[in-house]
């Protein structure tokens, strides 16, 4: 599958929480199922790593450890990186670079939605090793 076809897929699903698709997401399971969909390759899951989003210090712990170990940092964000998007004071939102200045997201209240990348205070654009 083509990037293009993912989002015309994804575009208006609702969030819901630990949701993967293909019929509702949350951030992190929108990401990862691009990367299925559009790359062939399984990004770690972190379901079991959450029980709510309310639970705000264990997500900023799981993209400190991701971002810090795993991911290469991406000054030039390329279609298919993740955006570190800072929510309530931490970086605990993900969304993915669609190129041109766009990010896919979705959150609690949002359905699946491209919105401009200087709507967002972003932490930083990241690459999975």
């Amino acid at each position: 599958m083509i990037l293009d076809d993912f989002v015309g897929r994804a575009i208006g699903r609702p969030f819901r929480p630990h949701g993967r698709g293909p019929d509702a997401y949350d951030c992190w399971g929108l990401v990862c199922a691009a990367y299925r969909d559009v790359l062939g390759r399984e990004l770690d899951d972190y379901g079991g790593e959450y029980q709510t989003l309310k639970d705000v210090d264990r997500l900023k712990g799981i993209f400190a450890r991701e971002c810090g170990d795993t991911w290469q940092q991406i000054e030039h964000p390329e279609p298919m990186d993740v955006a570190v998007i800072y929510r309530r004071g931490r970086a605990i939102h993900a969304g993915l670079y669609l190129g041109a200045g766009r990010i896919l997201h979705v959150e609690h209240g949002i359905e699946t939605v491209i919105q401009p990348a200087d709507a967002f205070r972003i932490e930083g654009y990241y690459r999975p090793a």
